[in-house]
C-alpha cells in the first residue's frame, strides 16, 4: 500500500496540471503506464482529485486509498493481494516476536542453568571445605588423644619402675 500511496503523491500534481491546463507535464511523456493499464489511468485520475492536505497526510491518504480501491471495480484483485500481503507481513511481525520470544527464554534459562551450576560448584567447593575442616579437627583430636595416651604410658611406666616412693614435701 505504501507504493501506491507514494505514487499518487507522486502523480497527484501532474494529474491536477493536466486537468488545470489540459497539456501533460512533459515528464509524464517518460512514465509508462503497465500494459497501458486503465486502473493506472483511474489511479492517476484519482490522484489530481486528492486534497493537498489529504495528501501530506499518510493515514488520511492511506484511507482515502483504500476507500478508492474498494469501490473501484477494476482493483478488486489488486485490493485483495495488498490484503493478503498486509496480513502476510502481520504473521511475519508476530512469527518474528515469537522467535526474539523464544530466543529471550533460551537465553535466560541458559543463564538460570549457568548460575545452577555455579551455585552446584560453590556448594561442592563448601562441602569439600567442611569435609576437610572436620579432618583435620578429626586428626587433630587422634593426635591430642594419642599424646595423652602416651604421657598416662609414661606415668604408668615410671610407678611401675618406682614402687610406692614416699613423697616427700619440699618446702
Amino acid at each position: 500500500m505504501v507504493d501506491i500511496t507514494n505514487s499518487v503523491r507522486f502523480l497527484a500534481p501532474f494529474s491536477r496540471n493536466l486537468k488545470e491546463t489540459g497539456r501533460a507535464h512533459s515528464a509524464l511523456h517518460k512514465i509508462h503506464f503497465a500494459d497501458e493499464s486503465s486502473l493506472a489511468y483511474r489511479l492517476f485520475d484519482h490522484a489530481g482529485s486528492i486534497a493537498p492536505s489529504v495528501l501530506n497526510d499518510e493515514t488520511e491518504l492511506d484511507k482515502t486509498m483504500r476507500a478508492w480501491l474498494s469501490k473501484d471495480p477494476g482493483a478488486s484483485e489488486l485490493n485483495s493481494t495488498i490484503k493478503r500481503r498486509e496480513e502476510a507481513k502481520k504473521v511475519e511481525i508476530r512469527l518474528r516476536a515469537e522467535i526474539i520470544e523464544w530466543e529471550e527464554i533460551k537465553r535466560l534459562q541458559t543463564i538460570r542453568m549457568q548460575e545452577q551450576r555455579r551455585q552446584e560448584a560453590i556448594r561442592m567447593q563448601e562441602q569439600k571445605r567442611q569435609e576437610t575442616i572436620r579432618m583435620h579437627e578429626q586428626e587433630q583430636h587422634r593426635i591430642k588423644m594419642e599424646r595423652r595416651w602416651r604421657a598416662k604410658e609414661r606415668r604408668i611406666k615410671k610407678s611401675v619402675l618406682v614402687p610406692n616412693r614416699p613423697r616427700v614435701k619440699r618446702s
